[in-house]
């Protein structure tokens, strides 16, 4: 399974993009994530696709601090089924461990774990990933959690501190107004403090059979994500096997356990096709490679599976409407996001 976020995070990404006036329609090229999302925001979209949008909005509006932005504008309707049995627990600890079990389903880019002590600690594992989340989603995530935890407790709780992994910023006053607690950067992990006896306060809107309802809901959800579909898993088998060359898709659908013609069916009836997953996979990792600069050319040609240096130069112009070397000048001078 390929690490991919839900698609309504999109929707509040986007709107701190339209509220400042920047187009919507070039950061979404510029990430390679089809404009019509926005009218399913249901759909997930894959982590490096995601990675590549926060980077051109903090970008494009200089802020730094974008995560703690955008997780204001968050409500529970965000995080549809999961928004609403949070607010419906008993308890922080039956909170924490609906985001332990159900988490995936807004972002599998991240592993959520919790340590019981004193002080408690809600850790967010990116060093697991092969694709390491961008540092604002993870602002993102904290900021949204100590919200919950300041609002289900229905006092002016904060956190004890916390750890972020991200590089210290240029200016970390919004952080501090934000967390309003100590804060450490370049930090080993991600990692939220806060006090045990929080855990078992009974909260204000407990409601145990909508929060079961909204559970049966999401359990499905986890079902379809795991299990169902079959763009994720090839995609997830592309992305491994494509420094040894490209897979026919009959090598594909053998490691599935299907027929190659199921598989074709299969991908068809989601919207897909094994020729457009490949692509996507290619330009979603050709960006990725060309934005860590410690890759040469041959390594990212060689990564990808592409049989010569202008076979992909070809499909990287197509994808980016700009050659390779175009687009690592971009990054390294910014000139992308200061012209609309």
């Amino acid at each position: 399974m390929h690490s991919s976020t839900l698609g309504t995070w999109l929707i509040a990404i986007v709107r701190v993009l339209e509220n400042q006036g920047h187009s919507v329609e070039k950061a979404l090229f510029y990430a390679g994530i089809p404009l019509n999302i926005l009218q399913h925001p249901q759909e997930r979209v894959p982590l490096v696709a995601m990675k590549r949008l926060w980077h051109y909005v903090t970008e494009k509006t200089g802020d730094e601090s974008l995560g703690l932005s955008v997780s204001q504008i968050v409500q529970p309707s965000t995080l549809g089924a999961l928004g609403f049995a949070i607010l419906a627990s008993s308890s922080l600890r039956d909170v924490i461990k609906r985001l332990l079990r159900f988490g995936p389903l807004i972002s599998n880019g991240a592993l959520l774990e919790f340590k019981e002590g004193s002080p408690c600690k809600l850790i967010v594992d990116i060093e697991s990933q092969k694709v390491r989340p961008a540092d604002e989603s993870i602002d993102a995530f904290m900021a949204l959690f100590a919200r919950k935890y300041r609002m289900l407790l229905a006092k002016n709780i904060d956190a004890i501190k916390l750890d972020l992994i991200r590089p210290t910023p240029k200016n970390s006053e919004p952080w501090q107004d934000f967390f309003n607690c100590p804060i450490r950067f370049n930090a080993p992990q991600n990692i939220f403090y806060f006090e045990g006896e929080a855990l078992d306060i009974k909260l204000p809107f407990a409601n145990q059979q909508l929060a079961l309802q909204n559970d049966m809901i999401l359990s499905e959800h986890l079902k379809e994500l795991h299990q169902d579909k079959l763009t994720p898993r090839v995609y997830g088998m592309l992305v491994t096997a494509l420094p040894s060359g490209v897979p026919y898709k009959m090598d594909i659908a053998r490691k599935l356990n299907v027929g190659e013609r199921t598989l074709q069916r299969q991908l068809e009836r989601e919207g897909n096709s094994y020729k457009d997953i490949l692509d996507q996979v290619r330009r979603d990792l050709a960006g990725h490679y060309l934005e860590h600069q410690n890759y040469t050319m041959s390594e990212i040609v060689f990564l990808l599976g592409f049989s010569s240096n202008s076979n992909f130069s070809r499909a990287f112009k197509r994808w980016f409407q700009m050659t390779p070397k175009e687009y690592k000048n971009s990054m390294l001078n910014d000139t992308r996001f200061n012209s609309d």
